[in-house]
């Protein structure tokens, strides 16, 4: 990325950056805030799909723990093994993450505005947040 240009790279449909240049499409406006802001608006999209889908997990084991606890049985125990090992990867990538908005929120980033760099580190912060306390 520079002031000019923005370019992803996916191996599979990406549902963050199709839903950002959709919104694109129908506001050209965004475009011209610039590349560094469709970056941002892709990071908050990710950011807020992952919360969701912490949010939702971290209920499931609640009621997956409270089962074991009560009525202990295999099939619960093959679940919560399946979600450590999906938490771990969520982990890994949240990581990621956290590192390239730290990394745009700073001051050594010229492309990056100043009003950009409060979006990055905010969207920095809200991954930095306990959102699931089993990660």
């Amino acid at each position: 990325m520079n002031d000019q240009l923005l370019v992803t790279v996916r191996k599979d449909h990406s549902t963050s950056i199709d839903h950002t240049w959709e919104m694109c499409k129908a506001n050209t406006q965004i475009l011209r805030q610039g590349p560094a802001h469709v970056a941002y608006l892709i990071s908050r999209f990710i950011t807020n799909r992952y919360t969701r889908i912490i949010t939702v997990l971290e209920s499931r084991l609640d009621k997956l723990e409270d089962d074991m606890f009560e009525h202990p049985r295999d099939n619960l125990l093959e679940e919560l093994v399946g979600y450590g090992k999906n938490l771990s990867k969520l982990k890994r990538i949240l990581t990621y993450h956290q590192n390239i908005f730290s990394r745009m929120s700073s001051k050594t980033q010229s492309f990056v505005s100043k009003h950009g760099r409060h979006e990055f580190n905010d969207v920095f912060e809200h991954t930095e947040r306990p959102v699931c306390t089993r990660i």
